[in-house]
């Protein structure tokens, strides 16, 4: 639901929440390892501060969180961050913005 939702705003143009950021989406974001673990659906952004293309898109996620944050973990992974290096291999990213939608028994 929240990929439609994000597909859909991104297409349309619509929703906006132009005040969003990515230090914004990553500072209310689910950490991962909550997001594992609580029985919820996931979707996990892999992006970077430096990404044009991830800065753009902020609003419109941020559209989405709001509409669905009580049924689904946002999760923000920053690629820069050598922590996250092998969930960059598990999730198969090879660009970004990349996305991952988890299902809540994955």
């Amino acid at each position: 639901a929240a990929g439609v939702a994000l597909f859909a705003a991104a297409k349309l143009g619509v929703g906006d929440h132009p005040a969003a950021t990515l230090a914004t989406l990553e500072a209310r974001a689910v950490p991962f390892d909550t997001a594992l673990a609580n029985g919820r659906p996931s979707l996990l952004e892999f992006y970077a501060d430096w990404c044009a293309e991830c800065r753009e898109m902020a609003p419109t996620v941020a559209v989405a969180e709001d509409a669905y944050d009580r049924d689904v973990n946002f999760v923000m992974i920053n690629v820069d961050n050598p922590q996250w290096y092998g969930e960059l291999d598990e999730y198969g990213v090879d660009g970004i913005p990349h996305f991952s939608f988890l299902a809540a028994d994955d």
